[in-house]
């Protein structure tokens, strides 16, 4: 019987990494139609938090804070656009967009 639960266990992790893997090659389609910088696109596409698609990204990347709201968001949101943030400046500092 532990065997079975382990087994399950490992079944519902590899659908988790499976799901993560297909939430990153659709950031990644839609970035490479944007910018077809193909080592930036997956650099963004694995590295923004899963909740943020590439045109969430795009609007936080192009929007000030103040016209974001960012002072008045709620603790998550503003968590997401610091990530979304952190991601671009990890992507472009290792110079994926040259």
């Amino acid at each position: 019987m532990e065997r079975i639960r382990i087994l399950e266990q490992q079944i519902q992790e590899l659908k988790v990494i499976k799901g993560q893997q297909a939430v990153a090659a659709a950031k990644y389609d839609d970035c490479m139609k944007a910018v077809s910088r193909e080592k930036f696109c997956t650099c963004i596409g694995s590295s923004l938090p899963p909740a943020v698609g590439f045109e969430q990204y795009v609007h936080t990347m192009v929007t000030s804070r103040d016209k974001l709201g960012y002072d008045s968001m709620p603790v998550e949101q503003r968590v997401l656009v610091d990530a979304t943030v952190a991601a671009r400046e990890k992507c472009i500092e290792k110079g994926f967009f040259k």
